[in-house]
């Protein structure tokens, strides 16, 4: 079996009524209060959903090297993880893991 990245994008819109001297302002002052979190955008708030599959461009060569690292690194420390009866938390293999699935 294959494995897809898919890509999810959401459009979260409100319009908010705002008394002010111009329409300048008026974007200030809600930019302020979406800045400040005293305004937040919710669920009941999304416009629009978009699913589509995510195609990762070409790897340039400092990438190429990198993933060779990951690869020969990843390996390696997800034994070292697995043969723990508790694996901790923090442990390193987590952060490569995270790194492969990002490059």
């Amino acid at each position: 079996m294959k494995t897809f990245l898919v890509e999810i994008k959401e459009t979260v819109t409100r319009i908010i009524e705002v008394k002010s001297d111009s329409s300048d302002k008026a974007v200030n002052l809600v930019r302020d209060l979406y800045m400040c979190q005293d305004l937040m955008l919710s669920r009941e708030d999304i416009s629009d959903v978009e699913f589509k599959e995510y195609i990762k461009g070409p790897i340039d060569e400092k990438s190429k090297q990198i993933l060779k690292i990951i690869e020969y690194m990843y390996e390696d420390e997800q034994r070292h993880y697995e043969e723990n009866d508790i694996p901790p938390n923090g442990h390193i293999y987590l952060s490569i893991k995270r790194l492969k699935e990002l490059i």
